[in-house]
């Protein structure tokens, strides 16, 4: 009749399998990537994991909120979540400081995206391959590159503050959360950089492209 709930480390959950329960930690690193739903993803010192809820109604996080939830583990589309059920669930411990990003070539993601999925990275010297820079309100998913020859999809969502705004001029470093949308066992495949924010893109100097003048 019961759930027993255990804390454990982000690392310890995603290892657990789905349909586990259990407590985690970590600091809020994204905006909410639904707009139906609840779809964060939270980060300690051992890994990263989305934190879902259908019902969550009236929860507003912040990126660098740090959380104590207690949910079950579940898997959708390759990418491990904590699915948590009532906001009474969701303990705001209040500001923390927020990971550092790390820093990772495309064919490293490419290769062992299971590693930074749902964690912060950067990767530097990024061009665009193919695909068209986000309208508002649309999502668009983008090939990329940063050695003219290993691609990876960059994923601009709709519920960010990126669709919209002004193409900015390639290469640039841009920053993100590891995703992944992948249909089919083994789940291993399909890896994606999701930034998070315009300031998410860097162009020289340290200077958000969008704000930068084009010479």
């Amino acid at each position: 009749c019961c759930q027993y709930y255990s804390e454990v480390t982000i690392s310890q959950a995603r290892s657990l399998g789905a349909g586990t329960p259990g407590i985690v930690q970590g600091v809020v690193t994204s905006p909410n990537f639904s707009t139906d739903y609840v779809e964060h993803t939270i980060q300690d010192a051992t890994a990263g994991v989305v934190m879902f809820g259908f019902n969550l109604t009236g929860l507003t996080l912040n990126v660098g909120d740090e959380l104590r939830i207690k949910g079950v583990t579940d898997e959708y589309n390759g990418k491990y979540e904590v699915v948590v059920d009532a906001i009474e669930d969701v303990e705001d411990l209040g500001q923390a400081q927020v990971p550092n990003p790390q820093n990772i070539s495309v064919i490293e993601l490419f290769n062992n995206g299971e590693n930074y999925e749902s964690e912060l990275i950067t990767i530097d010297n990024v061009e665009l391959v193919s695909g068209s820079w986000p309208s508002e309100g649309n999502s668009e998913n983008i090939i990329i590159t940063d050695d003219g020859v290993s691609t990876i999809t960059m994923r601009i969502d709709s519920d960010t503050d990126i669709d919209g705004t002004v193409e900015p001029n390639w290469p640039l470093s841009v920053t993100g959360v590891g995703g992944q949308y992948d249909y089919t066992e083994p789940f291993d495949e399909y890896y994606q950089l999701l930034p998070r924010f315009t300031t998410d893109f860097q162009g020289e100097y340290g200077i958000p492209v969008a704000y930068a003048v084009a010479y």
